[in-house]
C-alpha cells in the first residue's frame, strides 16, 4: 500500500504535461542546492564556535574580515552568475560548444579582477580597516587584518572554482558542487581545529583553513569539468584567449551585478560601522544575530539558485510561458521554506546560543534582534530577495541593480541613521531599518514582476 502510494506520487511529480520542467525535477535539481547551503550555514556556525575559543572579539573579528572581503569578492561572484545566466540560457538553447567557450571567458575576467584586488588588500588592508571600522578597538582592529591579509589568497584561487562549479550547476548538474562542497567543508573544519587548537593560529588558522579548502574546489573542479563523462567538457585546446562575444558578455551582465553587490555591500559596512558605536557586548551580539538568521535564508537562497537554473534553461529555449510558471511557483515554494525555517529556528534558539558562549544578557540581546527578522522575513525576504534571481536569468540585470542600491543606500543606511542619531542611538535601530528596505525591494519586485518587462531582455 505505502508502495504504491508512493509510485502514485512519483508519477504526478514527474508529471511534465507541457513543461519544461516537471516538479520531480526541480526537487532532484533542489536537494543538492538545499544540502549545499545547509552545509556553508552549518560549517559557518562551526567557524564562529571554533574562533569564539580564541576570544569574543575575534568573532567578531572574523566577521568584519568577511565583511570587508566581500566588498572585492562581490565582483567575482557577479562575473560567476554573468557566466552562468549565459551558460544556462545556451545549455537551453542546446548549444554546449558555446556555454564551455562562456566559462573559459570567466577564468581570464576572474583573474583580470582578482590579481590586482588581492595585492591591494595585503598592502593596504591595515588602514583601509582603521578607515572604515573607525570605532572598533583596536585588539579587533588587528585580529580583522590578520584573518584578512591570510584570506586576500583565497581570491587567486576563487576564478578557478567559481568558474568550473558555474559550469555544473549551468547545466543542471548540482550533485557534483554538492560533493566538491562536502568534501572542502569537511576539510575547511579539520583545517580550522587543527590551524586554531594544535598551532594556535588564531583567526589566521581558520582563514587558512578556507584558502586550503577553496583550492581544493578549483583543482578537483576543473579535473572534473575536463573529463570525458562531462556532457559540457571543458577543454583547454585553444589556450584561453579572449573572445569578444563571450568576454564582453560576460563583463556586460557582471558589471552592473558586482556594482550591485558591492554597492550593498559596501552600504552594510556602513550600517555595521553604527554598531561599532554601541559597545563591543552589542556589536558581538549583532555579528551572532546575522549569524543565526543566516540559517533562515539559506532554503530560499537555495530555491533562489534552483530558479536560475530553471528560468535560464526555459529563457534559452524561448518558452516564456514556462519562465512565468516557474518563477511564481517557485517563489511560493521559497516563502514555504520561510515559515518552516522560523519556526524551528524559535524552538531551537537556545542550543544555538549556547554554543556561542555568551553572556546572558548578550544572548538576550541576540534574541530579541531575532524575533522580528524571522516574522518579518517570511513574506518580505522572498520577494526582495528570491524574485530577483529570475530577473537575473533573463538579463534583466540593471533593474536590480537600480533597486538594490536605491533601497540599500535611502532605506537601510538612510533610515539606519536617521533612527539611530534621532530615535533610538542603539543596536536596534540597524535593523529595523532594513525592514523597511525589504519593504521598498518587495513592492518594486511584484510590480516588475506583472509588467513583464523583465521578459523582454535579450542576453544570447
Amino acid at each position: 500500500m505505502i508502495k504504491d502510494l508512493a509510485t502514485r506520487i512519483y508519477r504526478r511529480l514527474d508529471d511534465y504535461g507541457d513543461r519544461t520542467y516537471s516538479k520531480w525535477k526541480i526537487i532532484t535539481l533542489l536537494i543538492p542546492l538545499l544540502g549545499e547551503r545547509i552545509l556553508i550555514r552549518l560549517v559557518g556556525f562551526a567557524d564562529s564556535i571554533m574562533v569564539s575559543v580564541v576570544s569574543e572579539s575575534a568573532v567578531s573579528a572574523m566577521a568584519m574580515a568577511t565583511q570587508f572581503l566581500t566588498i572585492f569578492s562581490e565582483f567575482l561572484n557577479a562575473v560567476g552568475v554573468a557566466a552562468c545566466i549565459i551558460e544556462t540560457q545556451y545549455v537551453g538553447k542546446g548549444d554546449g560548444a558555446s556555454a564551455v567557450k562562456t566559462c573559459k571567458q570567466s577564468f581570464l575576467v576572474g583573474w583580470m579582477l582578482a590579481i590586482p584586488v588581492g595585492a591591494v588588500l595585503i598592502l593596504f588592508g591595515r588602514p583601509l580597516l582603521g578607515l572604515i571600522y573607525s570605532g572598533a578597538d583596536e585588539a579587533t582592529l588587528e585580529l580583522t587584518f590578520k584573518a584578512l591579509r591570510v584570506r586576500a589568497l583565497y581570491l587567486l584561487a576563487a576564478p578557478v572554482s567559481m568558474s568550473v562549479t558555474k559550469l555544473f550547476v549551468a547545466q543542471g548538474n548540482t550533485k557534483v558542487t554538492l560533493v566538491l562542497n562536502v568534501v572542502a567543508n569537511i576539510l575547511n573544519c579539520i583545517g580550522n581545529y587543527v590551524f586554531i587548537n594544535f598551532f594556535g593560529w588564531g583567526v589566521e588558522g581558520a582563514a587558512f583553513a578556507t584558502v586550503l579548502s577553496t583550492v581544493f574546489v578549483a583543482v578537483s573542479g576543473t579535473v572534473l569539468a575536463a573529463s570525458k563523462r562531462n556532457p559540457l567538457r571543458l577543454t583547454f585546446k585553444g589556450g584561453f584567449k579572449p573572445e569578444k562575444k563571450s568576454f564582453f558578455g560576460i563583463i556586460r551582465l557582471g558589471l552592473p551585478t558586482g556594482l550591485e553587490q558591492n554597492l550593498s555591500n559596501l552600504a552594510k559596512i556602513f550600517v555595521t560601522s553604527l554598531a561599532t558605536q554601541c559597545g563591543s557586548a552589542a556589536l558581538n551580539a549583532n555579528s551572532v544575530a546575522h549569524e543565526i538568521t543566516s540559517m533562515f535564508v539559506t532554503f530560499a537562497c537555495a530555491v533562489g539558485s534552483a530558479m536560475m537554473i530553471v528560468v535560464g534553461h526555459c529563457k534559452g529555449a524561448g518558452r516564456d510561458d514556462d519562465v512565468r510558471h516557474y518563477t511564481k511557483w517557485l517563489t511560493f515554494t521559497a516563502g514555504a521554506f520561510q515559515l518552516v525555517s522560523a519556526v524551528a529556528l524559535f524552538i531551537f534558539m537556545d542550543p544555538l546560543l549556547a554554543g556561542y558562549h555568551l553572556s546572558a544578557e548578550n544572548a538576550e540581546l541576540v534574541r530579541d534582534l531575532c524575533a522580528p527578522y524571522l516574522i518579518a522575513g517570511i513574506v518580505f525576504w522572498t520577494l526582495s530577495y528570491t524574485v530577483p534571481n529570475a530577473f537575473r536569468a533573463c538579463g534583466d540585470v540593471k533593474f536590480t541593480m537600480m533597486i538594490s542600491v536605491l533601497s540599500l543606500w535611502v532605506f537601510r543606511v538612510g533610515f539606519a541613521y536617521l533612527i539611530f542619531y534621532l530615535f533610538s542611538p542603539t543596536i536596534y535601530a540597524l535593523w529595523i531599518a532594513s525592514y523597511i528596505d525589504w519593504g521598498f525591494r518587495s513592492l518594486a519586485n511584484v510590480i516588475r514582476l506583472r509588467s513583464g518587462k523583465w521578459l523582454k531582455q535579450k542576453v544570447i
